[in-house]
Parts: C-alpha cells; structure tokens; sequence
C-alpha cells in the first residue's frame, strides 16, 4: 500500500514536471522583449515613486495606489538591483507563474486523487493561451502576484476547514490581505472562502458568517478607511467575541439569539460610526469621459464580457491584446452581437439558479468551480464601473479561470477519466492537449515582443480602434519622431473625433515640433470635450505653459487662473503659476502658489524644488535647503534640485558639498552645460583651478561661444598664473561680444592686474560708454587715474561711481584717499568716515591713522 502511495505520488510529481517545463519553453521567449509603452512606462520606468526604492515613495505607493502597493514594490526592489532592465522583471513573472503552477497542484490535493484530473487542471492553468497577457506584459505582474497570494489563502482556509485550527485563519487572513496589496480582486476572496465551505459540507453556524464579515471588516478597515483607532477598536472586540463564543454556544438558544441580537445591532453601529464620513471609489477616475452606460446597458456589457470569457475559455482563438467599449450607432444604440450575447448572462444565471437547485445531485467540484468563477470574474463584468477602455481582457481570466477549470474537470472526471475504457486513450489526449496549448501560447508570447508589434497586430485585426493607434504614436514621440506620432495620432481621431486623450497627446507632439498654435488647438479641444473639471483645468495649465514659455505672460496667468477657477485643488497648476510669478520675482506669490501646490500633493518633487528657489532668492538658506532636500527625498533623481542645492551650497561657500551635489545632477544628465559651469565655479572656489578649466573648458567644446564659460575659464588660467591662455580668454570674449560692456571690464581688470594701466584704462572707458551703470568700472579706473597723478579725473570718475550707489564703500574710502592726497583733511576724514561706517576695514584703519584727533 505504501509503495502504492509512493508510485502515485512520484507520477504526480512527474506530471508537474512535465508540465512545468512545457510552460518555461512556452514563455522563456519573453525574457528578451521589451518594456512596453503601454503601462509599463507608467508604472515603472517613468514612475519615480517606483524607480526609486525609498521609505517616502513607498508611504505614497501605500497611501495612493493601495490595491497595486505589494506590486510596485516588487517593482522598486528589482528596479533597484537591476536599473531600467526588462529582463529581470520578465524572469519574476516567469517565475511567478511557475509558482502559481505549484500552488494549483497543492491545492489539487483538495479537489481530486485522480491522476487524469490532476494533469488536466495543470495543463488548462500553465499552458492555456489566455495565460500569455498576464505572463508575457510586465504590468499584469498584479495578476500573478494577486493569484499566488489568493491560491496560498485558499490553502490556508482549507487547513482551517480540515483542521480547526485558527492560525490557519490568521495565516488565510495575512493572504487575503496581500492578494488584495497586489490587485483589488482580492477583496472578494472571502466569499470563495464561503464557497470552500460549501464545497467541504461545513456545518451552517453563525461562525460561518462572522468569520467572513470579520475578514471583510479588516479588507475595507486597511483599503479604504485606514483609521487606526477604529482598527485597534477592531480588533480587540472582535478577540473578545471568539474567546467567549464557545460559552455563548452553551447557552440555551432564546438566550444565544437574545446575545447575537444584541451583538448584532452594537456591531451594526459601530460600522456605521466608521463607515458613515468616508465615500468609496474602487477605481480612479479616467481621462476617458465618453464611457459612461446606463444600468441597462451595464447588462449588455456584461453579457458581452461573459460570452468572451467562456468562449475564448473553449476556443481561444483569435486573441486579441485590445477589446475597446462597443461604438454607438448612429441611433445611439449597441452593436448587435452586444443584444445577441445578452444571451449570455441569461444562460449564465439559468445555470446557476439551476445549480443550486440541484446542489445535493451534482459533483461539488463543479458547484465550487462554476460559482468560484463568477465570484471572481464579479468585479470586471461592468456592474461596478470599470477604469479604462476596455469590456473585456484576457488577464482578468487568469486566477477566476481556475474555476471554469474545476469545472470542466469534475465533468470529465464523472464521464471520462474514471472510465476504464479509456485508461489508455486518456494519457494521449493530454499530450496532444499540452502540445497543443504550448503552440498556441508560444506562438501567442510573439506578438508581446515590443509595442509597435503588438499594437500592429492588434490594428491587423481590429483597424477601427483609436486607443492602438494613439498608443503606437505615443511610441514614436518617445523616439523623439513627433511627425509619425502626429500621423497615427490623427487616425485615432478621424475615428473617434471625441476622445480627449488623442487631442492631449497630440498637442504636445506639436509642443515637440515648436508648433504653439496647434500645440494650444489641441489643448483648447480637449478642454471642451473632457467633462472631468480636474482634465480640463490641467489643459488650461499647459495652454499657459506654452503662453509662458513664448513670453505672453498675460495670457499664461489668464490660463493659469482659468485653471484654478476650475478646479482649486490642481497642484499642476499652482506649481506652473508659481513659476511665473518667480520669473518675474513677485516671491510672495510664488511662495504662496508653491506651498498650496504642495498642500494638495505632498510627494510634489517639482514644487517643493520651486519653493526651496523661492528662499534661496529671499537669502534664506536654511529653509532654501530644506526644501530642496525635500524635493530629492521623494525624487533621488531629480537633477534640477541637486543643481540648485549645490549652487545654494557654493554660494554660502561650501564648495566640497557644491561638487558633490554637481556630480550627482551630472552623472544624471550629462548634457547640463549650466552645471558644469556651477561646478568649475565651485573648484575654483577651492583653489582647484585644473578641475575648474576642465569643467569651463568641457563647455566651450560644446558651446564655443559660452561667454560665461570663457570668462571663467580666463579667470582661472589667471589664477593658475598661466597668463598666456588668460589673456587669450579674456580678448577672445571682447572679440565674440564686442558690444558687451563686462567683456570690457574683465580684460581691463587682467591688464590692470598685471600693471598695464594704459590697456586697462582704454578698456575700462570702453565698458563705460557701453554701459554707463557699471560702478565697478568707475572705481578701477578712478583708481587707476589716481596712481597715475591725474587727480581731477579721478575725483570726476569717482562722484560718477557714487551717482551709481552713494553706499559703495569702496568709493567712499577712493575718494577718502583722493582728498587726503589734495592736502583735503576735512574732505577726507568724512569720506573715510562715511566708508567706515558701512563697514570698509580699510576706511576704519584709516581713520584711526590719518583723522585720530591728537592726545
């Protein structure tokens, strides 16, 4: 008998084997595709919140996007150890599957003994075509996840049910949760878990019921309230109940009903209490405005949805990666098929009513496996409204298939495995079944290779669909090709002149081409189709964004408080006003803009960067890097807040930390031509002159007509004491700018430095007369004049520097100087008083030397 157990044990084990490997060849192709612009570039390789692995951006992954957070955090972590490379991220979903595989077989165990059986539910689970969206597309990672944790719940609830043992509930219940983490149809596996016990004949007790009202309770406390008081509450009054239920059981049954009365309505309240201030949204709202249904077309999508996944269940061929909502007609009414296919549901609910009505005579299996399928199939069948394009697609089959699955098994065990007659023919047939479905899925995984691929051979075989077409456009704007995205784009709109997204999309391929009329026509469009206040205010923060960007600032603030008028709560659009108002130094404004940015979007990278800019301006750099901090907490990469954080830190002379901060926003994008200039800068600053050239110099390769970087780069070959490449610098930016009065002034300055005056004063007079403002100018060269003895002219060229700015101290102790050397006690003593008095070192020692009256 033992060796019996053991032979059939070792064929079960075989029969995994087999099919696992069957399944690895099937979808191994996939760990070469690509990331696709379909949801993958959302969720993970432009999605900062996942691409960085960190406590704030998992907080916001919780607190936001709660039904996906186990799955973007998978993302981060294999994101962090392996960059922006598909290939792991195929490999965790080849391994997924191959787990889920493994939890099917296990749960087998439950459902049947028979060989046949067991190699039949494998087969249909790891090979079937309809399997290759959720394994083959990065983003469908939630299924596979969502799938392993609910199959481990299941088991989990069977030990309870076989065993009695609560930490089998306890364990089911942490399952539940992290299925529902992975993807929003875990909230409804407690009532597959009402299911199991019907299906293993468990007694009807009020157990039954609390348990999964309980397990409910805990889904809705963590997903949608999140209230940790009334969580603790929770908890404690439901420990209460089942460490006295087995005394309540004792009591007579007027007494036990009295207690559960009672019970019932204080629970009763209690959830009310919770629940009554919170309003529940199971899916985000959509960009796409025109898929709203009444209730009885909810049943005609249904129907539909239903139709697909049976059939394609039976017969899954042609599949199709894209299955948009139904296009009215003319009269505003369905396609036919959607009347035909109502059939449908009206069969599924006369089987089902039949089912029931037949529980005790039909085999369990195929009670459990029918309604196992319903119930999770439930949430994308259109009763609840449903994010996105799309009436039906294959990954929702993944897990709720398993039931169709049991089904379809337990027939086949009834008719076909147990008969004898068939012993031998049966084995055949699941060859032929394996071989067959690893083919199909095969050759299905092909079409998954990129997007372009994918999306052509969803037009193949639907060309009316406008969502590939924008789709295939967006992949050209990523490739920087704004005129083939304008092309597809514009098919996606001949099609369907009302979709918002494709007029959106569109304008900023124009944006791409500098085309700001159209850029602004298409935002205009779909700010009058979108109906959401949120969409079309965010249409009217880019409209201003391209006024801004032109310099019509008056009709950029006209859209940005369009925008706020329409919806006051768009962060977008306090961030952008903001903007301008620290363009034109209104910081008081922008200030105020930027923090009710940060109000309404507290992981807003951009806006706490444009604050901590707002204070660096004001001079207060202690806020200044707080916010700038702030900004790279939530975005690692952000480039813009390290370059501006260095640039704080080198201006308050922390030339070490300005580097490091440089490095980083460098290493991040090496074509910031402005932040190698800042670093030379801050290498100079510590007197690492060679470095500082290096930087200057990697810019004028660019760019070799930077004057910023030339003046630079001349000040610090004078610094290196190479004068020879200094005095080429400085000359080279007198002769690119001619008409720039500073060109003047720096080389002016460098011949004064090395005590060719004559050249010095020629150019300093030649800065002047091109900018009569530069007080810089006016004292060198009243200096100058002064050293050479002519005293008039100094004393003219100095009163002009203090017309400029009556408070330069270094004017006032000049002119000090100049009387003193008249012979002008008086005249000087006051200038170098005055001088002294704003602070001049020079003028205090001075006075102390020349104007101390005489003891």
């Amino acid at each position: 008998m033992l060796l019996s157990q053991k032979s059939i044990l070792n064929q079960r084990v075989l029969y995994l084997l087999i099919i696992l490997s069957f399944s690895l060849i099937s979808f191994t192709q996939i760990i070469n595709y690509e990331f696709l612009q379909w949801d993958d570039d959302a969720q993970i390789t432009k999605n900062v919140y996942v691409r960085i692995l960190n406590w704030k951006n998992l907080e916001h992954n919780f607190l936001t996007e709660r039904f996906t957070f186990l799955t973007l955090t998978c993302y981060s972590v294999i994101y962090k150890l392996f960059g922006n490379n598909p290939v792991p991220f195929h490999w965790f979903s080849i391994i997924l599957h191959m787990a889920n595989i493994i939890m099917v077989y296990f749960l087998c165990r439950h459902f049947t003994r028979n060989l046949f059986s067991l190699g039949f539910i494998l087969i249909l689970f790891a090979v079937h075509p309809m399997r290759v969206e959720s394994v083959a597309w990065v983003s469908e990672a939630k299924d596979l996840l969502y799938t392993f944790f609910s199959l481990a719940a299941l088991l989990c609830y069977f030990g309870y049910l076989k065993n009695n043992k609560y930490y089998f509930f306890i364990i089911a219940t942490v399952m539940v949760i992290l299925a529902a983490l992975s993807k929003i149809q875990g909230i409804v596996l407690p009532f597959s878990f009402f299911l199991a016990d019907i299906y293993f004949k468990r007694k009807f007790s009020i157990d039954i019921i609390l348990e999964k009202i309980v397990l409910l309770y805990i889904l809705f406390f963590i997903f949608f309230i999140l209230n940790l008081k009334y969580f603790i509450v929770s908890i404690v009054l439901i420990a209460i109940y089942f460490i006295i239920r087995k005394k309540i059981q004792k009591l007579n049954k007027s007494v036990k009903t009295r207690i559960f009365i009672v019970l019932g309505f204080l629970a009763l309240a209690f959830i009310v209490k919770c629940f009554s201030n919170y309003s529940f949204g199971l899916w985000k709202n959509s960009i796409e405005g025109s898929n709203t249904f009444s209730f009885f077309e909810r049943f005609l999508l249904s129907g539909y949805a239903l139709w697909f996944y049976i059939k394609n269940f039976f017969f899954p061929f042609p599949l199709n990666a894209v299955h948009p909502y139904p296009v009215r007609t003319a009269s505003g009414a369905f396609p036919t098929e959607y009347y035909i296919t109502l059939l449908c549901l009206l069969a599924v609910i006369a089987i089902s009513g039949l089912l029931i009505w037949k529980r005790k005579k039909i085999p369990g299996l195929l009670f459990f496996g029918w309604f196992f399928f319903l119930v999770n199939i439930s949430m994308v069948l259109h009763f609840i409204p449903i994010e996105g394009r799309l009436v039906a697609a294959d990954r929702y089959s993944y897990f709720a298939y398993l039931g169709l699955i049991l089904s379809v098994t337990s027939l086949g065990e009834r008719y076909l495995f147990q008969n004898q007659k068939h012993k031998n023919k049966i084995p055949v047939f699941l060859v032929i079944l394996l071989i067959l479905l690893s083919t199909l899925t095969y050759q299905r995984c092909k079409v998954w290779k990129n997007t372009r691929v994918l999306f052509s051979d969803v037009l193949h075989k639907t060309p009316d669909i406008p969502f590939a077409y924008c789709t295939l456009a967006a992949t050209y704007m990523n490739s920087q090709m704004p005129d083939s995205a304008i092309y597809f784009f514009n098919k996606a709109i001949k099609l369907d002149p009302l979709d918002p997204g494709a007029y959106f999309n569109r304008a900023f391929a124009y944006m791409a081409k500098n085309d700001k009329k159209k850029a602004i026509e298409d935002f205009d469009t779909f700010c009058k189709i979108i109906s959401e206040k949120k969409f079309k205010a965010l249409g009217y923060t880019h409209i201003g964004e391209i006024y801004r960007n032109y310099g019509a600032d008056s009709l950029a603030i006209f859209n940005y408080n369009l925008a706020l008028k329409t919806d006051s709560t768009l962060p977008e659009a306090y961030n952008a006003r903001g903007i301008y108002f620290l363009n034109i130094n209104n910081l008081d404004q922008a200030k105020h803009d930027f923090i009710k940015a940060i109000h309404y979007n507290t992981y807003y990278a951009e806006a706490y960067n444009n604050l901590g800019s707002v204070f660096m301006t004001q001079g207060n750099s202690n806020e200044a890097q707080k916010y700038f901090n702030r900004a790279i907490d939530i975005n690692p990469e952000y480039t813009l807040a390290y370059d501006n954080r260095g640039y704080l830190k080198y201006v308050n002379g922390d030339g070490s930390g300005a580097i490091k901060d440089f490095n980083i926003a460098i290493n991040l994008n090496p074509r910031l031509t402005q932040t190698y200039i800042k670093r030379g800068r801050a290498y100079a600053q510590m007197k690492n002159y060679k470095n500082a050239i290096d930087d200057f110099s990697f810019v004028i390769g660019k760019e070799p007509e930077n004057m910023i970087a030339l003046t630079n780069r001349a000040y610090a070959w004078f610094y290196m004491n190479d004068l020879v490449n200094a005095a080429k610098d400085f000359s080279l930016c007198t002769e690119l700018f001619h008409e720039n009065a500073i060109t003047w002034q720096n080389l002016a300055w460098f011949h004064m430095q090395i005590k060719k005056y004559d050249a010095a004063t020629d150019e300093y007079e030649r800065s002047v007369k091109l900018d009569s403002s530069l007080i810089i100018s006016y004292i060198n060269l009243g200096w100058i004049y002064m050293n050479n003895g002519n005293i008039s002219k100094a004393e003219h060229t100095l009163l002009q520097s203090i017309e400029i700015n009556p408070k330069s101290s270094q004017s006032l102790f000049l002119l000090g100087e100049l009387y003193r050397k008249k012979g002008d006690k008086n005249s000087s003593c006051s200038f170098y008083q005055k001088s002294s008095d704003l602070g001049d070192m020079q003028a205090k020692n001075a006075l102390n030397l020349y104007c101390a009256s005489p003891k």
